[in-house]
């Protein structure tokens, strides 16, 4: 017993470090840690359109030596994406399917930034009657391009942190010390400077 409680901390360890990549699709997985970081700084590149994007990850992968397993990946996904589309729009019928297609549209359009991207499909999705009730029965098509969402795309509510507190720079004027009866380090006292 006591040799696996000092074994068990060397499996876990074992593990996670074996597994710490299973997330990343496999050609980032061959790539090195320099390449993940180029990658990295091309798909969240708030500027460029999504056809700017392609391109340059078509460039980076070719250079990183995985353009192979880039070329397959992407075919795979596209594949995938247009058998979801296929079964979607098989099974949706009014405005549920008035609204995939138009949200398709927008995920297919290379000619816009990501940023754009989210902004249109959050249009689309409040410009519903009833938004809610389709925004659970309709899917949202898959991204064209791979990564982590744009910056921006979803804003944080104003108490986004526990207890309602803060995070980051205070705005200017907050955090200052107060003049007056009930600043920090006022007296409190009930007696006036007249009673003195």
């Amino acid at each position: 017993m006591a040799f696996f409680s000092i074994l068990l901390p060397f499996l876990f360890a074992s593990f996670a470090f074996c597994h710490f990549l299973p997330h990343l699709p496999p050609f980032l997985q061959k790539a090195s840690a320099e390449d993940r970081r180029r990658y990295d700084k091309i798909v969240t590149s708030p500027n460029d359109t999504k056809a700017v994007i392609n391109t340059n990850l078509q460039s980076w992968a070719s250079s990183a030596g995985v353009a192979n397993e880039y070329n397959n990946f992407t075919t795979a996904r596209q594949q995938r994406a247009q058998q979801f589309q296929n079964a979607v729009t098989g099974n949706l019928t009014d405005q549920a399917l008035q609204l995939f297609t138009n949200l398709w549209s927008i995920r297919q359009n290379d000619q816009i930034t990501r940023l754009a991207e989210c902004q249109q499909i959050r249009a689309a999705l409040n410009a519903t009657g009833w938004d809610r009730v389709l925004e659970r029965l309709v899917p949202i098509p898959p991204p064209t391009v791979e990564g982590p969402p744009s910056p921006g795309c979803f804003p944080r509510p104003p108490h986004s942190t526990p207890f309602g507190g803060r995070r980051g720079p205070m705005p200017a004027g907050e955090g200052q010390r107060r003049e007056g009866p009930t600043a920090q380090g006022a007296r409190l006292s009930n007696s006036t400077d007249d009673e003195k």
